[in-house]
């Protein structure tokens, strides 16, 4: 099991580590060669450092009791701490291969819970923090929320896991959303009422859907306006039908008097029309 750690560790350089401006206590606690003194103290200090919130210090020590492979009975809390400190580093990225190799290793410990969220939620804060990210990271941690819930369906965290899936789901849709709104920013408007509409039938109870049909009417009001002569009349009549079906079911929303003046100036049109 300890080897799933060690494989994990990064090099490191006492030079430098002694060089960086580091305290005396973290340098006496490195040099200190006694046998057993010297781990000893190593762990003692890193748990202070990461007691104290200094989590930089605390990786530093955490990474050498670990190689040193001594103080056999304190790893398991050692490695679980040592995820933590990544996470409160923000390296979700190490955070979450940590917790992830810390369940592996000690299921039936009492921070696999937590260890198994944290994993997730260190998938979920990569995907939140970059924008660079494509949405299979979200997506990954979606998955990884979902399966800690079957895991521990009465977990610690099983309130914030279920309230971050709904959130993802949420982040999710108004991705798919903006498919729909980026067709008609760029006037392809039949596309985007293909999409708006797509959207409707896959995710029918999101909360969002208010908003897609309303984007839907505004593209096909967009749609008639840019027709040709010959199919206008068709096309804004389609947009009438639409804002009858949408005030059925949203006549108090926040889209409804931006829906009444599309109405109006439709209505307009078609009597310039006739």
């Amino acid at each position: 099991m300890k080897q799933i750690f060690k494989l994990l560790l990064f090099p490191i350089s006492l030079f430098v580590l002694l060089s960086c401006g580091s305290s005396k206590e973290l340098k006496n606690a490195i040099n200190n060669q006694d046998p057993e003194e010297g781990p000893r103290e190593r762990l003692e200090l890193a748990h202070q450092y990461y007691e104290e919130g200094d989590y930089y210090k605390a990786i530093q020590l955490y990474e050498i009791v670990i190689n040193e492979n001594i103080m056999v009975n304190d790893l398991e809390e050692v490695y679980f701490r040592y995820a933590g400190a990544h996470y409160a580093q923000y390296d979700y990225l190490t955070a979450s291969t940590l917790y992830n190799s810390f369940y592996r290793a000690y299921p039936d410990s009492e921070n696999a819970d937590p260890a198994y969220f944290y994993r997730a939620k260190s998938t979920y804060q990569m995907a939140e923090s970059d924008p660079r990210l494509d949405q299979t990271t979200m997506i990954d941690a979606l998955q990884e929320l979902q399966d800690y819930l079957i895991t521990f369906p009465e977990g610690i965290h099983a309130t914030e896991a279920t309230a971050m899936i709904e959130e993802i789901k949420i982040i999710n849709q108004q991705k798919e959303l903006g498919v729909g709104q980026l067709y008609h920013k760029t006037e392809n408007y039949q596309a985007a009422i293909v999409e708006f509409n797509r959207f409707i039938e896959d995710y029918p109870t999101s909360e969002l859907v208010e908003q897609a049909y309303f984007e839907m009417l505004r593209s096909r009001f967009e749609l008639a306006e840019h027709s040709v002569d010959s199919k206008r009349k068709e096309r804004y009549e389609l947009v009438l039908e639409h804002y009858g079906y949408f005030m059925e079911k949203y006549s108090t929303g926040p889209y409804a008097k931006q829906a009444k003046e599309i109405q109006s100036e439709t209505e307009e049109q078609l009597k310039q029309l006739t």
